[in-house]
């Protein structure tokens, strides 16, 4: 299998947050807004949350069409290979 080195993530760079299989955002609202500032703060990044991450109703046609969101984004800015690459390397951060 052949890897391709991808960069580190940069001071402002966007940082996808979804939730595609579970509503724990929604039920542990405090941790999931420290980790938002903690990215903010911390690391300089900017999260872009999408609609059902912290939906307690969100059903999973709702998530997935959060994903296929991500995917348009992605593939718009031609960082889908760059997203595929992350996965294999086993790193999710988009």
């Amino acid at each position: 299998m052949n890897f391709q080195n991808i960069n580190k993530l940069q001071k402002n760079d966007k940082v996808a947050l979804v939730s595609p299989s579970s509503t724990v955002a929604s039920v542990f609202t405090p941790l999931f807004d420290l980790g938002v500032q903690r990215l903010m703060e911390v690391f300089a990044l900017t999260p872009v949350i999408f609609p059902h991450c912290q939906n307690t109703h969100a059903s999973y046609q709702d998530k997935a069409e959060d994903l296929h969101r991500l995917l348009v984004i992605l593939r718009s800015k031609r960082l889908w290979r760059v997203w595929v690459g992350m996965i294999k390397s086993s790193s999710y951060a988009i």
